[in-house]
């Protein structure tokens, strides 16, 4: 089994990433944040468990991947 990827694009359950790989679970690990004052927006960081393209597991549902809470939420307080 290949190691999760971790990656900052947010993309869904059954999408391929680097035409390699397809997406079998999600996992939020940081929540994006929106725009402050002057500052970009902050994207969030997201692990996916992939398998080989054309080796795909069946697809685990989407309720799987909303029950997953994100480990680390960071929020700028001023």
């Amino acid at each position: 089994m290949p190691p999760p990827i971790r990656s900052r694009s947010n993309k869904s359950i059954g999408d391929t990433i680097e035409v390699k790989w397809t997406i079998t679970a999600k996992r939020v690990i940081a929540e994006p944040t929106p725009r402050i004052n002057h500052e970009p927006p902050k994207l969030g960081i997201y692990e996916y468990e992939v398998v080989p393209l054309g080796a795909a597991a069946p697809v685990s549902s989407t309720t799987d991947a909303r029950e997953k809470q994100p480990l680390v939420s960071f929020r700028r307080v001023n």
